[in-house]
């Protein structure tokens, strides 16, 4: 077994920045991986960071497919996406999409970022609105009204706003800015990564499945009682 900390130590000499890679699980920490592992692991990574970010951009990886528990949350389905901290120590859900059974309730597009920002400086109260500025796919911009919860911040796929919740949803890459806040969080989806979280997550949890955006979209739909 060889520790991802090893990979860490390379990753982490790019200066300026921080930079995380694709992981798994639900609130687990990877602690080692197989060699078969590590080395896709650190050849995705090192193709991200050939990217270099400006310095004042924090950037995470994360896979094409979205991850959906067995056991879920009552009332709601949520569509996951996680990364692995630079430490390579932690395995946070930075995006998630929300699908509530409820049709009065709209659905939502979150951004977790507790483990990229320091939202105290974005967000002193912990909960506000805020405008956020989107670069998708660094040619389509666009700004979305949404709300600030603690470290999550929260978009509604509402009428008026659905067909650029999909433009993210479906992106390959992400930048948000938040006002006047001169950091910039990005995203950025490698799908090499899908093969390492589904050989990680096999291993470790039951009743994993893995959607598409399109399938993603669509049970929603169907959980939803809209088709």
């Amino acid at each position: 077994m060889r520790l991802i900390s090893e990979l860490a130590l390379q990753l982490s000499t790019w200066p300026n920045h921080q930079v995380a890679v694709i992981g798994m699980g639900k609130q687990m920490r990877i602690l080692s991986c197989t060699l078969s592992l590590c080395v896709p692991l650190l050849s995705a990574g090192a193709s991200a960071l050939a990217q270099m970010p400006a310095p004042d951009e924090v950037v995470a990886v994360i896979p094409l497919e979205w991850v959906v528990f067995a056991d879920g949350q009552r009332g709601k389905r949520l569509y996951r996406k996680y990364t692995i901290t630079q430490d390579a120590k932690n395995v946070p859900n930075v995006v998630s999409f929300v699908c509530p059974r409820d049709k009065a309730t709209m659905a939502h597009l979150t951004f977790h970022l507790q483990s990229m920002v320091k939202m105290e400086a974005i967000s002193p109260s912990g909960f506000d609105k805020v405008e956020g500025r989107f670069l998708v796919d660094q040619s389509n911009s666009f700004s979305l009204p949404g709300e600030i919860i603690k470290s999550d911040m929260f978009f509604d796929r509402a009428p008026a706003t659905w067909k650029e919740i999909d433009r993210l949803m479906f992106a390959s890459s992400i930048q948000i800015r938040f006002g006047p806040y001169p950091a910039k969080v990005a995203f950025r989806v490698k799908p090499e990564f899908d093969e390492v979280i589904r050989k990680i997550a096999t291993d470790k949890l039951k009743g994993v499945r893995y959607f598409a955006t399109s399938a993603v979209l669509a049970d929603c739909m169907k959980w939803r009682g809209e088709r």
